[in-house]
């Protein structure tokens, strides 16, 4: 008892310093689902926030924008959608304009997006929370300088695990390197003094104005040296007149005017000399040397000779076979032939062409795929590319903008439940506009079709419940989305229906709702719930119209035909 004890009570509450709630939140656990807002009003801000289990990613599904295009900037001022991981405070990316079936990777369990409307003008956006099966890795490369003499700044790349793509580096958001700060090399750069080097590590090389510099490689009797050019930026030419270059000894080679970085130098003896040398205009570039002991071998590359260029005009290239022979003339790695392995590709035919244009060059769309409930994408390549030559070139070469996606009937079954989750604003009310429109195909009336997309291009058409006009399968939710473009709706005809004996809708249903109108269920046990000949539905201020026809474990029936056309209001 308090009476018991000596002083005054503790408080048993204390308030919380959170940050305020929005006026206009929703919660969500990630399950494919689309979810469809409802227009928004003016001035107006929603949170839409995802939780998913905690060893588990989120995956981000764009399926339809249509919002303000960004200004003169290229910023998003009026009208936006966000999105943000809650577990990285830099995975934050911000969309506005048109957008169709964008897909992103979050980098966590915890995702939220925010979407600011200004002026309202009845926008609406559908988008989905996704849970991925596991989160993708990343790690961050290797650095870009070798050594620092006080002013370099080190460059690393975030890196997705596995693939070597290179990412946005807050997808590597609290590893080492981050914001720069991984642990490179920090030995001093080596003077141009002509020092003997014998640590193999890392040596970098750089250019200053009017100097000559040398290092002198020693090492034993029986070893050479194999030279990695990690980064030789050294523009200077032609290649027969260099001012600026390097020079490399046992083998003989002067070097300028080439992109050499990878390429990799083997020389033929124990005694090396590196030299490098500018004419005082300015400083030109870097070179980073890596250098390895390996045993001597005394092998050569055989060289063929270059065969056709690929195309007749315009920059094509030619090639040749060049290969590294042991003593037998057995082909073994590059990295065992003295000096740096030729080029076994050139440059051809630069000049123009007569009466060639750029055209894009179209392929076929692959198979649909479902990205989210009832909403499913496929792909095509397309490529901007010289009519002659087929050389793919920038888009910007090409006129039009052809879609390398679109909207597409997502394969269904009837042991596939599908589902679209309304979210309601509780600060917005007002009339729905189209947001876009789906180039899907229309529905047919086979058996195993359960569910669809539809739109204006889908004139007429008709629908059935599954196996129709057999029995009905027990324990289904089919849903069937139409979208309706402005000034249009749509006409359903009741050509056959028998749902459900229970003696309400609560068994087996057919359910109507364009999310403006009543919500209404319809069965054949009682009289007022049973279907009417004709019904109109995504009539005024409607943009979509949704179908969905659940039944249980016990009724069976012959179900409905059902069907629909696109009218003018």
């Amino acid at each position: 008892m308090d009476s018991a004890c000596s002083g005054d009570a503790p408080d048993n509450s204390r308030p919380c310093d959170n940050d305020e709630c929005p006026p206009c939140l929703f919660e969500y656990v990630p399950s494919n689902n689309l979810i469809n807002t409802e227009p928004f009003e003016n001035n107006t801000e929603c949170t839409y926030r995802a939780e998913g289990r905690e060893d588990m990613c989120i995956q981000i599904l764009i399926a339809s924008l249509n919002f303000a295009e960004p200004d003169e900037n290229g910023e998003c001022t009026t009208d936006y959608l966000q999105i943000k991981d809650l577990n990285n405070p830099d995975f934050l990316l911000t969309y506005c304009g048109v957008i169709n079936a964008l897909v992103l990777d979050s980098s966590s369990n915890e995702v939220e997006i925010v979407i600011h409307v200004e002026d309202g003008m009845d926008k609406v956006a559908s988008f989905a929370f996704v849970e991925e099966s596991v989160c993708r890795t990343y790690e961050f490369g290797e650095c870009s300088r070798a050594c620092s003499s006080g002013v370099d700044e080190i460059d690393v790349d975030c890196i997705l695990i596995g693939d070597g793509d290179i990412v946005e580096d807050f997808y590597c958001y609290g590893l080492e390197g981050y914001n720069g700060s991984k642990s490179c090399p920090e030995f001093d750069c080596p003077n141009c003094n002509g020092e003997v080097i014998t640590d193999f590590s890392v040596v970098r090389l750089a250019f200053t104005n009017n100097e000559d510099c040398s290092h002198n490689i020693i090492v034993s009797s029986i070893e050479c040296v194999l030279i990695t050019f990690e980064v030789f930026d050294v523009p200077d030419g032609p290649s027969d007149a260099c001012q600026d270059y390097l020079m490399l000894s046992s083998p003989e080679y002067t070097l300028c005017d080439r992109d050499l970085t990878g390429m990799q130098y083997f020389s033929n003896d124990q005694f090396l000399a590196i030299m490098y040398q500018s004419d005082g205009d300015s400083v030109v570039g870097d070179v980073v040397l890596r250098l390895e002991r390996r045993n001597c071998t005394g092998f050569m590359f055989t060289v063929g000779e270059f065969g056709n260029c690929s195309v007749p005009c315009e920059g094509g290239t030619r090639t040749r076979v060049v290969e590294c022979l042991d003593d037998d003339g057995t082909i073994v790695d590059d990295l065992m032939c003295e000096g740096i392995k030729p080029h076994t590709s050139e440059e051809c035919n630069a000049g123009q062409c007569e009466e060639s244009y750029y055209e894009y060059v179209i392929g076929e769309f692959g198979d649909c795929q479902e990205v989210a409930i009832g909403f499913c994408v496929r792909q095509r390549d397309v490529d901007c590319q010289n009519n002659v030559t087929n050389v793919v070139v920038d888009d910007s070469l090409c006129e039009g903008n052809p879609p390398v996606s679109e909207n597409c009937n997502c394969p269904v079954s009837t042991t596939v439940a599908a589902e679209v989750t309304e979210a309601t604003p509780m600060t917005t009310t007002g009339q729905m506009t189209t947001t876009g429109q789906m180039t899907t195909q229309a529905m047919t009336t086979d058996s195993s079709e359960c569910g669809g997309v539809f739109s204006e291009n889908d004139d007429t058409g008709t629908i059935t419940s599954p196996n129709y006009s057999e029995n009905y399968p027990a324990d289904i939710t089919c849903v069937w989305n139409f979208t309706v473009p402005v000034g249009s709706k749509i006409v359903f005809t009741t050509m056959a229906f028998t749902v459900g004996d229970s003696g309400d809708c609560g068994a087996d249903s057919l359910t109507f709702d364009d999310y403006v109108q009543e919500v209404i269920q319809y069965c054949s046990s009682i009289d007022d719930m049973f279907l009417p000949s004709t019904l109109d539905r995504a009539g005024e201020n409607a943009d979509f119209c949704t179908l969905t026809f659940t039944t249980n474990s016990v009724n069976e029936a012959s179900g409905f035909s059902l069907s629909y056309e696109y009218t003018a209001e």
